[in-house]
């Protein structure tokens, strides 16, 4: 019976440890990955892209007001989202190797409308809805925007390898909430179980900051080696080494401080049965 305890504990810890450490990669990976390399990747292409149009088309704007346009996109949340949402869309397109119902048109509309107070305030520019309106429809008639999107997906997704298919779907599968609500559950389950057999209200905080703090460690030595072998490979754009770890090291440090306040309890609770 003592030795099936004592297999059961080890089994209970380890699992607890596993489900951490995955949950911490999870969240993490998909961060580095959607928000930190792909949503800020397309980002400074856009804002170089919109750099190059303006310098070569209004000659009224000196160096000054681009930069600050430019930097204005980079910092724009509203852009920052509608990028993120199709970077999100396009590895969803690319994995499964289907069609996706986007619709560039409203989604630019929306962006340019809602900072309109930008435009009107810090450039002098006054415009009404139907004004954007006509110029979004006027740059889809030339362009076709939803139409060279979709294109451009379905090459890419094309030039894909199956290899390369496989590894968009186990990431997107690493990645999803349902995966990590999963694994929020295991974790819940466990502390509970730890919780009624050793009897106690916080004894369980031991187990968590002694997982959590291992897992913490362990990502954040993952993640520096993801972003080194990133920016090794790409030579335009580069990871923030700090961006890369800024999860793990805040799980590191609520850890920390979990293990601080079971310490802070135990010792008070002993001090008091004395």
């Amino acid at each position: 019976m003592e030795k099936f305890k004592k297999v059961l504990k080890f089994l209970v810890n380890n699992i607890l440890f596993i489900a951490i450490l995955l949950l911490i990669f999870s969240v993490t990976l998909n961060k580095v990955i959607t928000k930190d390399l792909l949503t800020d990747f397309l980002i400074q292409k856009v804002s170089n892209e919109t750099t190059e149009v303006l310098d070569k088309n209004f000659n009224e704007l000196d160096k000054e007001d681009i930069n600050k346009i430019n930097n204005d996109i980079k910092t724009n949340k509203d852009v920052n989202n509608l990028i993120e949402k199709y970077a999100r869309n396009t590895i969803e397109v690319m994995s499964e190797n289907n069609t996706y119902d986007m619709n560039l048109l409203d989604d630019a509309k929306a962006v340019i409308k809602a900072n309109k107070n930008i435009l009107r305030d810090e450039y002098k520019i006054n415009v009404t809805d139907k004004q954007i309106d006509e110029a979004v429809d006027k740059l889809d008639k030339e362009y076709k925007l939803n139409d060279y999107y979709n294109n451009l997906v379905k090459q890419t997704s094309n030039n894909l390898s199956k290899e390369q298919k496989d590894a968009l779907k186990l990431y997107k599968f690493i990645t999803s909430t349902k995966l990590m609500i999963i694994l929020s559950i295991i974790i819940i389950v466990l502390l509970i179980a730890i919780a009624i057999y050793k009897k106690s209200f916080y004894k369980w905080l031991k187990n968590l900051s002694i997982s959590s703090i291992t897992s913490s460690i362990l990502n954040i030595i993952a993640f520096i080696s993801i972003t080194l072998v990133i920016n090794t490979s790409m030579k335009d754009f580069k990871l923030q080494m700090i961006k890369s770890i800024e999860i793990p090291l805040c799980f590191l440090v609520g850890s920390l401080l979990l293990l601080t306040i079971y310490k802070i309890i135990d010792l008070k609770i002993k001090r008091n049965t004395k």
